[in-house]
């Protein structure tokens, strides 16, 4: 409109003017032709047209509570938004009296503040508080947004002061130990919140609420047990008046004799002498008490057991349970042989004491002797079989390590070492450390025995016989094929017998442990060996086929030829499509999926294409059920099939409102309070109050309206506040609704 007042403004002036002189017509910015050029020979006179100051403001959003004497501070506080267009001086913005205005939330508090344009513009935030001088009650007012030349520009706000709160004083309470103590009620204003500096007598030591509840009181001792009671009153906005101080006095109840439980002794202690028994083979029991004086002392008869709440360390011969207000908890005592003690039976308890109780827990079990060997001499074999080196002495059981397999004994095994086939394929002697371990029937172990195996060089060359039909093998990605059998065997060999698969197969000599390769045998004889061939489970999908070959040092290689049509097929794997759910309106979620089936430790860089995830949901989507589709991906080691998900759209959360007043005359219309919507918000907190801040009704839900009565009595006409908290994340909202009768 304006635009199109200036047009008719610069017509008018051109036909007024027409044909005097040379003219141009500018624009707001003073540069920009209107009408005509510097060339226009039938110009009009020069016309300056100005863009008018603008100023706008949002609404103020939020609630300001203050306590009187102090100045409200965030959260209760209200805002809004602030621009100016085409402004030639500061934009000054104005509070109300009981206001002030900042453009920080948490200071430069003014009754007024401006804030220069940059290049005639400016916008921002103001931020709106209760002046720490502002009286009781609630205020309506406005806020002013100037400039010169501008259109003023105001924005409504409110606030509310709550006066100090107070609570009346309450008398001293005395009972007797044991007794019920009736509610102990509060009066005075708003809520409260209260503090006992002596919870022994069964009174937790805080609480909040109008009351302190039924509780019985505790005093097991000989004397008066006073707790000091602190009881502050709030405010709804947070203020706090002074304290009320009162006692409640429990007499004295006398000692009670205390109570000390322990559990029987569970788990068996079996130690080796010289070690300390460790778990499994320890005992343990539970010790508790009650109106106890004194603390729970636990200790061991005898240095031969040590006692610990651990069972894996901690060990000690004393333990110090200490008691809280008269209660010790079931504590686990765990009890172990020490390594101090003697083989044999053995026989201790763990005594425990608290104040005048004494007793003592019994303890068994049994200490053993570690097995022992007999010297063992140095032995020398030529290149060949064998015989066996049998062990002696009182171990039931022994085990023995080696530290030159090369020899052609294995590196460890229990018992007596068997016959086994000498082997030495250099030209100076191999010579290993055996050490043998004894133990007894209970795993003690005794001193070890050490001596060495000689094997002097043996002679060269060999025969290697290999034979076999392997029947077709077939199987699927990432698991191994049932297994074929071939045979291997060798004479006069200078080492054992290598055995290596064609690419994509394993071998084996005990059909359990496969590799790429095995050893047969050592020098000398191999008798006739089976070998057992597969599939690896990391082939990948095709046809195999190969040859397998039978090697040792000095000697021509046997080969066993493998089947043409071995194969490996496709593992299945499933991609799932993620549930998912939105509010309609929002954007759709990120669409992810599940996979079920990879092997080999394979991941997504196996796909040479990957899956692609959608849904036909949309922004604007009604609420409903919408399928997630999953399609696209390959990768050459799977089969792939696809499950759909689903995409829920939940239709967006209520919102309340509340009427402005209502008439409580018992005609049965508009007898209530009504606020809808508010079912959907269960754990509201409804509050309302007088113009002067007293509580007038609190509820949590809205089950049952408000009446417009206090305490049954019906309420004056008049405006009354409140405040609505949905206790759903968002700001409470307040307001105010009138009685009329």
């Amino acid at each position: 409109m304006q635009r199109a007042l200036q047009r008719v403004i610069v017509v008018a002036l051109l036909v007024l003017f027409a044909g005097v002189g040379k003219a141009r017509s500018l624009g707001a910015d003073g540069n920009t032709p209107l009408i005509g050029s510097e060339n226009d020979t039938y110009g009009s006179a020069w016309v300056f047209v100005s863009a008018v100051p603008t100023i706008t403001a949002g609404m103020a959003t939020g609630t300001i509570y203050a306590c009187l004497g102090m100045a409200s501070v965030d959260p209760y506080i209200q805002e809004f938004g602030y621009s100016g267009s085409s402004l030639s001086g500061p934009l000054t913005i104005t509070a109300p009296a009981g206001f002030e205005v900042s453009f920080d939330k948490s200071t430069g508090y003014q009754a007024s503040i401006s804030v220069a344009p940059a290049g005639g513009s400016v916008s921002g935030t103001v931020y709106v508080r209760a002046a720490a001088s502002t009286s009781t009650g609630q205020i309506f007012a406005n806020v002013t947004l100037s400039s010169p030349g501008a259109t003023a520009q105001t924005v409504p706000v409110s606030l509310i002061v709550f006066g100090e709160p107070v609570v009346r004083q309450l008398p001293d309470q005395p009972y007797a130990a044991g007794s019920t103590v009736s509610q102990i009620n509060f009066t005075g204003s708003g809520n409260y919140k209260w503090t006992n500096d002596n919870p022994s007598i069964g009174l937790p030591a805080s609480g909040t609420g109008t009351s302190i509840l039924p509780f019985t009181t505790i005093n097991a001792t000989a004397i008066e047990q006073d707790a000091n009671i602190t009881v502050t009153p709030l405010s709804p906005g947070g203020c706090e008046g002074t304290p009320m101080h009162f006692a409640i006095k429990v007499a004295a109840g006398g000692p009670i004799a205390p109570t000390v439980k322990m559990t029987s002794v569970s788990g068996s202690i079996v130690a080796c002498m010289g070690t300390p028994s460790a778990s499994p083979n320890i005992a343990q029991f539970t010790v508790s008490g009650s109106n106890l004086t004194t603390d729970i002392i636990l200790k061991t008869s005898t240095p031969n057991i040590e006692i610990s709440t651990n069972p894996a360390s901690g060990y000690v011969n004393t333990i110090d349970i200490a008691q809280i207000n008269g209660v010790v908890a079931g504590n686990i005592i765990y009890v172990r042989a020490s390594g101090s003690a003697l083989a044999g039976a053995l026989s201790a308890a763990v005594t425990v004491t608290s104040g005048t109780f004494n007793s003592a827990v019994p303890i068994s079990g049994s200490v053993n002797l570690p097995g022992s060997l007999n010297t063992v001499a140095n032995q020398t074999f030529a290149a060949g079989i064998t015989t066996p080196i049998n062990f002696s002495g009182t171990a039931t059981a022994v085990t023995w390590t080696n530290d030159n397999p090369a020899i052609g004994l294995s590196a460890s095994g229990t018992g007596n070492i068997p016959a086994f086939i000498a082997t030495n394929n250099g030209t100076t002697a191999l010579v290993a450390n055996i050490t043998a371990t004894p133990a007894n029937a209970n795993g003690c172990n005794g001193s070890p025995v050490t001596f060495t195996i000689t094997v002097p060089p043996a002679g060269q060359g060999g025969t290697i016989k290999a034979s076999g039909n392997v029947a077709q093998l077939n199987t699927v990605y990432g698991t191994p094929s049932t297994s074929g059998l071939f045979t291997v065997s060798g004479d006069n060999l200078k080492a054992g017998l290598t055995v290596t698969a064609p690419a994509g197969f394993e071998v084996s000599t005990d059909n359990i442990t496969f590799s790429k390769t095995v050893t047969v045998g050592s020098a000398g004889t191999v008798l006739p060996t089976a070998v057992y061939i597969r599939l690896a489970k990391t082939a990948v999908v095709g046809t195999y086929s190969g040859t397998v070959v039978v090697s040792s040092t000095g000697a021509a290689n046997g080969t066993v030829v493998l089947n043409m049509n071995n194969n490996v097929a496709r593992a299945p794997l499933t991609i799932i499509a993620d549930d998912k759910s939105k509010i309609t309106g929002n954007q759709n979620p990120p669409l992810t999926v599940t996979y079920k089936g990879f092997v080999n430790g394979d991941t997504l860089s196996v796909f040479n294409t990957q899956p692609v995830v959608s849904t036909t949901a949309t922004i604007n989507s009604p609420p409903g059920m919408y399928p997630i589709n999953v399609n696209g991906a390959g990768a050459a080691n799977y089969r792939i099939t696809y499950v759909a998900g689903t995409l829920t759209v939940n239709a967006q959360p209520l919102s309340i409102a509340m009427s402005n007043a209502f008439t409580p005359n018992g005609d049965g219309v508009n007898d209530i309070w009504i606020i809808k919507n508010i079912e959907g918000f269960p754990n509201s907190v409804i509050r309302v109050f007088s113009r002067f801040g007293a509580a007038i009704f609190y509820s949590v839900g809205y089950t049952v309206p408000w009446d417009g009565k206090r305490n049954g009595a019906d309420l004056p006409v008049g405006t009354y506040y409140y405040i609505i908290d949905l206790k759903n994340g968002d700001k409470p909202t307040a307001g105010w609704v009138a009685i009329i009768r």
